[in-house]
């Protein structure tokens, strides 16, 4: 009898320690991948795009990114609830980056993160991401991150890209 009780002890033991309260992730991995490789096989490298963004620490915040190859972005940021440009130091809470190969990246880490923390810490994440059909930008993209138990330490941020143009090579 002592060897069932403790045969059935280490079973539930094992099976306890061996369960893993894993997430869930909602991210179309195959239109990110065909969307970016389509958006570098583009190889537009002069443009101009506006990016509203929202961090939920930050609030919203409106950025002009004029880019052109080989040289550092042009930047306009203006913070709509004051109506002011927002200094060059708090420009990170703000943006998902100065290009729109950088707003990939953006994503990418974030989908790495949310992937990490759904597998690893039970979180829920979706992305929720519009592409553009003729440029193959990200239009639109809501990231939400929830923990288990509605415990604080969520997050997620929005942005949307508007005012897309091209913009001849050396102007």
């Amino acid at each position: 009898m002592k060897k069932i009780v403790s045969a059935v002890l280490l079973s539930w033991i094992v099976l306890t320690s061996c369960e893993q309260d894993t997430g869930t992730l909602s991210f179309d991995k195959a239109a990110f991948d065909r969307e970016c490789a389509a958006w570098e096989a583009s190889a537009i490298t002069d443009y101009q795009f506006t990016q509203k963004s929202f961090f939920e620490a930050s609030g919203p915040g409106l950025v002009r990114f004029t880019v052109r190859e080989n040289s550092d972005p042009v930047i306009e940021m203006l913070d709509e609830w004051i109506r002011e440009n927002v200094p060059e130091e708090n420009w990170g809470f703000y943006y998902r980056g100065t290009t729109i190969s950088a707003v990939y990246a953006s994503i990418a880490t974030a989908y790495a993160f949310a992937k990490d923390a759904a597998k690893n810490e039970g979180c829920d994440a979706i992305f929720d991401i519009t592409y553009n059909t003729q440029y193959h930008y990200p239009e639109h993209v809501d990231y939400s991150l929830f923990r288990p138990g509605n415990w604080d330490g969520g997050g997620g941020w929005s942005l949307k890209i508007t005012d897309f143009t091209p913009l001849p090579s050396g102007e």
